[in-house]
């Protein structure tokens, strides 16, 4: 998916190995392009703090406690 989305044709895929050799980040940006074409978000281009920082609050989001839902009786 990212070859195909790199505008610049950084990222060359390397059929035989099964996997694609990386571009320097697009170190002219803000964020590279393939961050910006993600369509899932899969992607992220951070310093390592604040990629810290997601992490722990992506961690405590997973670990809370869900409260079943609480259903009505069925009407009749």
């Amino acid at each position: 998916m990212c070859v195909v989305h790199c505008p610049y044709g950084a990222i060359i895929p390397v059929p035989t190995e099964h996997i694609s050799i990386k571009c320097d980040g697009c170190l002219w940006s803000k964020a590279p392009a393939c961050v910006r074409a993600c369509p899932t978000g899969a992607l992220v281009f951070t310093d390592l703090e604040t990629l810290g920082d997601t992490l722990d609050a992506q961690e405590r989001f997973r670990k809370r406690e869900v409260q079943p839902a609480k259903l009505s009786p069925a009407r009749a």
